[in-house]
């Protein structure tokens, strides 16, 4: 290796730039085709205990400080909604609460049966949102402007890329949370396909 410690340094900013850059292509052209109306929902039939727990998998090292528990109902039926897309949305849920609890906690994942309905819910015990910022939480490129948030990284979009998702599916995102104590994130979604 012929780098210097200065070189080898540089390089890893590139490479942190590169893939923040990468991140926020990927996301303004999902949300780009979200918002067209050209995106449909493929639906299929999935299992989305195991969808939730390879998700969960795919974002485990954005802390490896947080206990990371996943509860899902046995009883919960193969259901019919577009797996690809929801796995999407669990990543970012699941990621976001491993994320903005840098000390570390319990992050909790609960996938659930409600009524005719599937329920999702991940609960952590990190930094919680301010009450003034709630309404602004699935705005476009809206971001939690303070000390605590500066170093975590993010595009900005995946909250309106979750919205987006859930209501194609005829579903509800929701919203829990108390500053300095916490925030629980979710959704909603009927067991019944709406009409197109």
């Amino acid at each position: 290796d012929s780098f210097t410690d200065d070189q080898r340094e540089m390089l890893d900013i590139i490479d942190q730039g590169g893939r923040r850059l990468h991140a926020l292509i990927t996301d303004l052209l999902d949300l780009s085709r979200l918002e067209s109306g050209r995106v449909g929902i493929e639906r299929e039939e999935t299992e989305l205990g195991p969808a939730l727990t390879e998700a969960a998998q795919n974002v485990r090292h954005k802390n490896p400080k947080c206990t990371l528990t996943i509860d899902i109902d046995p009883a919960l039926p193969k259901v019919m909604p577009d797996g690809d897309k929801l796995k999407q949305v669990f990543e970012n849920l699941v990621g976001n609460a491993l994320k903005y609890s840098p000390d570390g906690g319990e992050v909790r994942a609960r996938l659930a049966m409600e009524g005719a309905a599937v329920r999702f819910t991940v609960t952590d015990q990190g930094i919680g949102i301010a009450p003034e910022h709630m309404s602004q939480l699935f705005e476009k490129f809206f971001r939690v402007d303070s000390s605590t948030t500066a170093k975590i990284e993010g595009t900005g979009l995946g909250l309106t890329i979750v919205k987006h998702i859930v209501e194609l599916h005829g579903g509800e995102v929701t919203v829990e949370s108390a500053l300095g104590k916490g925030s629980t994130f979710g959704f909603r979604i009927p067991l019944v396909a709406p009409a197109t």
